[in-house]
């Protein structure tokens, strides 16, 4: 079941965090030395697209109506980008990662911590994300122009594209882990949508079906 973000409790959010890392482990990474922690996260927005005559040019523009993270099975949405932003802030100060862990632990025998959240095609999402965080990843994690492999906030939260990973699209990670999209509704990408425009039951379907391939 989505939670709406604007209808979370933050000590339900707190209580679900803390059982988190009760469950997994952080694991320090090979090339990094960050420690990272070892749980199903994902991140994924729905967008309307249009295409906009600006003269002689053709501008293709898109606004994110819903974004969605799933925490190991608690799934929240979020209308506004505000949200989303606000959504991190709280959990690198909870659980002490990135910049914030500066404010536990001062001893430099600790690694840094982070968390990863898959995203399937980073490359398209982070065109809506580049501008709102503080990256510390360099350009070197870029499998091309703006199509990362994972790029990771100050915050000590790390996107990481599960395309790439894989090489498969979601729709055959789907079919292959015997969870077709189809089969939780259908969204109609010619639609136009908005932040205030309500969902049916079939799509947030699809939304969460979406969500849980990643993971």
């Amino acid at each position: 079941m989505m939670i709406p973000y604007s209808e979370l409790f933050e000590v339900e959010l707190e209580n679900h965090l803390e059982k988190l890392e009760d469950k997994f482990e952080y694991k320090r990474g090979t090339t990094t030395g960050l420690q990272m922690l070892n749980a199903p996260l994902s991140f994924d927005i729905e967008t309307t697209s249009w295409k906009h005559k600006n003269g002689d040019q053709t501008l293709f523009l898109a606004n994110m109506y819903v974004c969605m993270v799933s925490l190991d099975g608690m799934k929240i949405s979020f209308r506004y980008w505000h949200e989303f932003q606000e959504f991190c802030e709280k959990i690198s100060q909870f659980l002490f990662l990135g910049k914030n862990q500066r404010k536990r632990k001062k001893d430099r025998r600790f690694a840094k911590r982070c968390i990863v959240i898959y995203v399937h095609n980073l490359g398209y999402e982070f065109e809506f994300i580049r501008d709102m965080f503080t990256w510390e990843s360099k350009p070197h994690i870029f499998a091309k122009t703006h199509s990362p492999i994972a790029v990771r906030s100050d915050l000590g939260i790390e996107f990481r594209c599960s395309y790439i990973a894989s090489g498969l699209s979601l729709a055959k990670v789907g079919e292959n882990l015997q969870t077709p999209i189809q089969k939780s509704g259908d969204l109609d990408y010619e639609k136009w949508r908005h932040n205030e425009t309500p969902l049916t039951g079939k799509e947030w379907g699809y939304c969460e079906t979406e969500l849980d391939i990643v993971v």
